[in-house]
């Protein structure tokens, strides 16, 4: 071998030592960050050194790109973090038997301090991390809540925490793709049984009050007709309610094209 393919060769090593070191501390970061036991605080002293998780980053930037490292955090840290905060949810469900004051106190936690603690690590990523702050909700939504079974509990017009309804209402205005994924339909779905009224993807939801009161012979000639779950679907009737159906089309339009950071 030359001696110019021996340089690069040990470059190449050097340089995939560095990455998988870097990325080996940022997952213990991470790990540490999004399990709010009381057993961690200890791990969170000696783990949690901001400045050196900084420089890993910047490590990482010099040898590869923002995009790639984004996507790796993606693919590979959050998947690896979001399995161990869905754990640690799961143990306290098995004490308190209650999901939706689990995930209210997990949700609290991961958005008042872990979401900003994981953001800053990425600091020097410049503007980029507030694409981590959004990567991190999404892992959340599709790791953490759509896999607790929170759909089978989860009743129309349930009396619940802030913490819930501000989980929900945090998690719609990330848009991640057009038309709707899946997942976010599915997202919407829960939203709209807790938060009323509510212009979403499918329309305006009214309150749940207005879908309780009964029908009298002057309220069937003015409402439009409402599916199960009280989504107006079609108006028709005066020319005042014809006149506000419009605009609520118009809302929902300018939100399905808009892009949302809470």
């Amino acid at each position: 071998m030359s001696d110019a393919k021996k340089i690069a060769s040990s470059k190449a090593k050097s340089s995939s030592a560095i990455r998988n070191e870097s990325w080996k501390y940022i997952q213990k970061y991470v790990n540490v960050l999004v399990n709010n036991d009381e057993n961690n605080n200890d791990k969170r002293v000696y783990v949690l050194k901001l400045d050196v998780a900084n420089e890993k980053v910047r490590n990482l930037l010099k040898l590869d790109q923002p995009k790639e490292i984004l996507d790796y955090y993606r693919n590979t840290i959050l998947n690896l973090g979001m399995i161990v905060l869905r754990f640690s949810i799961e143990e306290k469900r098995k004490k308190l038997k209650d999901i939706l004051c689990c995930l209210s106190d997990a949700w609290d936690y991961f958005y008042s301090t872990t979401l900003h603690e994981i953001m800053a690590i990425f600091i020097p990523l410049g503007d980029l991390v507030f694409e981590v702050r959004n990567i991190t909700l999404l892992a959340f939504r599709d790791l953490v809540l759509l896999k607790t079974g929170i759909e089978a509990v989860l009743e129309n017009g349930q009396n619940i925490s802030p913490h819930i309804k501000q989980m929900f209402i945090v998690l719609a205005s990330i848009h991640e793709s057009k038309p709707a994924s899946e997942n976010y339909m599915r997202l919407e779905a829960l939203t709209v049984k807790v938060v009323r009224p509510y212009i979403g993807v499918k329309g305006y939801y009214p309150p749940f009050d207005e879908i309780k009161v009964s029908s009298s012979s002057t309220r069937s000639s003015l409402s439009p007709p409402r599916s199960p779950n009280g989504l107006v679907t079609e108006h028709r009737g005066s020319a005042f309610n014809q006149e506000v159906h419009a605009s609520f089309l118009t809302v929902t339009r300018n939100m399905s094209k808009a892009r949302f950071e809470p």
